[in-house]
């Protein structure tokens, strides 16, 4: 239910764009979800549906991507991206490592007409 918030958030954001581009209709918005972040994009679309109804918006694709998440080897001092949980180190095999923090989301992109 957190993502009521933030899609009316996204929506106000992404109307303010359109209107100061004087788009008649705004046909996709892309965005980027962090690898750690707890919005479900089910959630998000349901409320943009809401949200969007007899707007410029209305209608309007929501496009997803999500950021795989970083780690950083204490060992080693590197930086690398997390794959299927696995926390070992690529470069050095070592296992002292911690996830950076990664719970954006963010609007990557919108297209207009």
């Amino acid at each position: 239910m957190h993502e009521l918030p933030v899609t009316q958030e996204m929506f106000s954001l992404v109307i303010k764009y359109a209107k100061s581009n004087n788009a008649k209709k705004i046909n996709s918005i892309k965005l980027k979800i962090g690898a750690l972040s707890t919005i479900i994009p089910e959630n998000v679309k349901f409320y943009f549906e809401i949200l969007s109804k007899n707007t410029i918006a209305e209608g309007a694709r929501l496009l997803f991507e999500k950021k795989k998440s970083n780690a950083y080897c204490i060992n080693c001092n590197k930086d690398f991206k997390i794959e299927n949980l696995n926390l070992i180190c690529p470069e050095c095999g070592g296992e002292n490592v911690f996830i950076k923090s990664d719970t954006e989301f963010i609007i990557k992109s919108i297209t207009i007409d």
